[in-house]
């Protein structure tokens, strides 16, 4: 299990743009553009080989994003 956060403050009723990256063994966390967080990882990420994944919380019970997300995309 990975967690990547950030102590970014956010407004309220703003547009913001959110990107996870990773590259070899870091995950980097960029907000509206600039690098806010990033994590070193020690195994290699298989998108076809996930078993439990959440957006928006650290598990499917309880520290739920409050507010909304759109046009959200995994490539």
């Amino acid at each position: 299990v990975f967690v990547l956060y950030t102590l970014y403050t956010f407004q309220q009723y703003t547009v913001h743009n959110l990107k996870i990256n990773q590259i070899t063994n870091q995950l980097k966390l960029y907000v509206d553009g600039s690098l806010e967080s990033q994590l070193n990882i020690d195994i290699t990420f298989d998108p076809y080989n996930i078993t439990d994944f959440y957006i928006g919380s650290f598990d499917p019970t309880n520290n739920f994003f409050i507010g909304s997300m759109d046009d959200f995309r995994i490539y």
